[in-house]
């Protein structure tokens, strides 16, 4: 008999759904009704299942096709056109597919089934049911369909409603609530999620629907003050004692008293703080630190947000979770310590970001051969990104991708026409990464390289403590 779930495999918290050992794990294919009487194996005993068709002459095998009825005739043709394409059959493109990436880094496409606070239930690429650990699994990323792209290609910055940041660099949409505010506290309203307060304190910035775009520049650094921008474009700088009605801002002059409706948004000089938890990034630019989060057979995620609010939404609004924030960082978060053009050039472009991506991993696109350094912070462990020839760069793109870490060459790959694409990941047993590129046979013409949602790995805090 089969058991629900065999146990892990050795050295694995990863489990399979089948049968016990000695049982085949693959699950069963689709099975059509089927007339009795019809038995390959035995002709003229009621069909058992059995994969053995065990003719012994041909006058046996004969004599089985000629005892067929016409309704058995459609059985088994019936069969013999499904099976094929039951045992080739890919993952379905309409069910909820997403990118899986685990506590090295490594990535699959899964089907997601359910997840709960212990184990993700899913679908693997060979068809198979498994469980994971969550403590095994670093982000879940849905993949996205046509549908949706337009929506998550868009500028935080062009939002047509407000956007707050937490100084650890949550984010969510909607507008002030100045009724619900206080001396000590900020309310927003957001268009999923409900009314949230957060501390003034552990505020970084936020800006009001009508606030234009060239305000919403994000800096990287806080100020020295805290800054108030209103809708005739005058400026209050000091300090922001009170986000209700009025809002109140202390500054050198005194203390001014304002209407909410004056005020299109603040900066404030709060320090930065990093990410940790469990976080969520949704459809519409919200990134959201939650507890509990778990997805339902019918494909409802839960989860608890600021306040203790529960919150319940579509698997479709979701654009990625990662289950413990403090160990991925992007390496788009990290600015370059140097950037210089490839030997024999004089100048070579900055890179570019992408404006947006789910785990805020944006690609970066190195317009041309250069070498780029990065420092990377304590703690890291791995790095994974998948490199590849921009677009365009046909036929031209030639070049080579070199990676050095503290000096010390971990790679090279050649990128071109005929192998665009690289994808890597590599343990870090230094300090400084070094991404050059250097031009190939056609010169430095279109060798453009992008690197696809560069991930570090950072150690569990516990581990590098003492580093």
């Amino acid at each position: 008999m089969c058991s629900d779930r065999v146990a892990p495999l050795r050295g694995s918290e990863e489990g399979v759904w089948g049968c016990s050992p000695g049982v085949s794990k693959t699950p069963p294919p689709a099975t059509v009704d089927q007339p009795s009487g019809l038995n390959p194996g035995a002709p003229g005993k009621a069909f058992q299942g059995s994969t053995n068709l065990g003719w012994q002459t041909a006058e046996e095998l004969w004599a089985f096709f000629s005892d067929l009825k016409t309704s058995q005739w459609h059985y088994l043709f019936l069969l013999i056109l499904t099976t094929p394409a039951l045992a080739a059959e890919p993952l379905s493109t309409s069910e909820p597919r997403a990118l899986l990436i685990d506590d090295q880094l490594a990535t699959r496409s899964i089907i997601v089934l359910s997840l709960d606070e212990r184990v993700l239930a899913f679908v693997d690429e060979q068809q198979r049911q498994r469980t994971l650990a969550r403590p095994s699994i670093l982000a879940l990323i849905p993949e996205q369909t046509p549908e949706r792209i337009p929506q998550r290609n868009r500028s935080l910055q062009s939002l047509t409603t407000g956007l707050l940041e937490l100084t650890d660099a949550q984010r969510f949409e909607g507008d002030l609530l100045p009724t619900g505010g206080s001396d000590q506290s900020l309310a927003w309203t957001h268009p999923t999620l409900g009314q949230l307060i957060f501390p003034i304190e552990k505020t970084w910035s936020f800006w009001r629907p009508a606030a234009p775009e060239n305000l919403r520049t994000p800096i990287t650094t806080a100020p020295k003050y805290d800054t108030l921008f209103l809708n005739n474009q005058d400026q209050l700088t000091g300090f922001l004692a009170s986000a209700g009605d009025p809002i109140r801002i202390e500054t050198e002059s005194g203390i001014n008293d304002l209407p909410p409706e004056r005020v299109v948004g603040a900066q404030l000089s709060n320090p930065r703080e990093s990410p940790a938890g469990t976080r969520v990034w949704l459809d519409g630019g919200t990134v959201a630190t939650v507890d509990h989060i778990t997805i339902d057979a019918s494909l409802r995620s839960t989860f608890t947000v600021a306040n203790g609010t529960i919150a319940s939404i579509n698997w479709t609004q979701l654009r990625a979770i990662a289950f413990d924030s403090a160990r991925l960082l992007p390496l788009s978060g990290i600015t370059p310590t140097s950037q210089s053009p490839a030997k024999g050039r004089r100048h070579a472009p900055p890179i570019k970001p992408s404006v947006q991506a789910p785990l805020d991993a944006r690609d970066l696109l190195l317009p041309g051969p250069m070498s780029i350094t990065w420092q990377l912070p304590e703690g890291s462990r791995r790095i994974a990104f998948t490199a590849s020839l921009a677009e365009g760069s046909e036929p031209w793109g030639d070049c080579d991708l070199i990676v050095t870490i503290d000096g010390s060459e971990y790679t090279r790959r050649r990128l071109s026409t005929e192998n665009p694409t690289a994808p890597l990941t590599f343990p870090v047993n230094g300090q400084t990464l070094a991404i050059t590129i250097d031009p190939g046979k056609f010169g430095p013409i279109r060798d453009w390289v992008v690197l696809t949602r560069p991930l570090i790995l950072i150690a569990p805090p516990a581990e590098h403590a003492n580093e």
